[in-house]
């Protein structure tokens, strides 16, 4: 097989891996909605969160990081600190919106007259 050959399938077998993980990562939250749950944008998207954040620290690393870092071993440092703060400036962020949204929540059952207990299939009612 010629070196150009190679070059297209190993592009081809990239672009078909990023189909798959993108079709994984926009299903996934719908596996988390209970079954009498209707999809609705403000529900799907309150799940799709943290995969978009994980997608985003993937894609700022293979895109942007990797090729600009990693020349030296102090660009590997470097890559290093970027990372870890990325990683927790996104955690932080997350962690806070999830407050927010519990709360929310909370709210609306506390507002409708429910319990979280009662909102829980697995609980007797």
């Amino acid at each position: 097989m010629s070196e150009k050959k190679k070059k297209r399938l190993v592009k081809r077998e990239i672009f078909w891996l990023q189909v798959v993980m993108w079709t994984v990562m926009l299903f996934m939250p719908l596996m988390f909605l209970a079954p009498d749950q209707p999809i609705k944008v403000t529900s799907y998207l309150s799940k799709a969160v943290i995969p978009f954040a994980l997608l985003v620290i993937f894609y700022a690393n293979y895109l942007w990081l990797a090729p600009r870092l990693f020349h030296g071993k102090n660009e590997i440092r470097k890559w290093w600190l970027i990372n870890v703060i990325t990683i927790t400036v996104l955690s932080f962020s997350l962690g806070k919106w999830a407050d927010i949204e519990i709360q929310k929540r909370h709210n609306e059952l506390v507002a409708r007259g429910e319990t979280v207990a009662s909102t829980i299939s697995f609980f007797p009612h």
